[in-house]
């Protein structure tokens, strides 16, 4: 099982890239389809925690990437610049309702 983050999701098109870092100090992709999911949130964004499988088939898809399957996504942001980021939006939003 590894672990990492969505890199990006759409909804639309139910597809997206998942990363993890690697052994060597390098990030992996790997793509994820929405009927690889198991579990996730109601609505997936860049940036939430992921764990998943690797597929070892030969079969890739997008640019060569390996495929994840048993797709669990977490609602949690992974870093926590993502989520003050969003919490920044909501206090300009408050703010400006005043």
């Amino acid at each position: 099982m590894r672990t990492g983050k969505v890199e990006w999701y759409s909804e639309k098109r139910g597809f997206g890239i998942l990363s993890s870092p690697a052994s060597d100090g390098a990030v992996d992709k790997f793509y994820c389809h929405v009927t690889k999911i198991v579990r996730s949130p109601e609505k997936i964004e860049q940036g939430q925690r992921a764990t998943f499988e690797v597929s070892e088939s030969p079969i890739r898809r997008v640019g060569d990437l390996p495929m994840a399957f048993n797709v669990t996504i977490e609602k949690e942001v992974a870093n926590a610049e993502a989520a003050l980021s969003t919490t920044g939006k909501e206090s300009q939003q408050s703010g400006s309702t005043n």
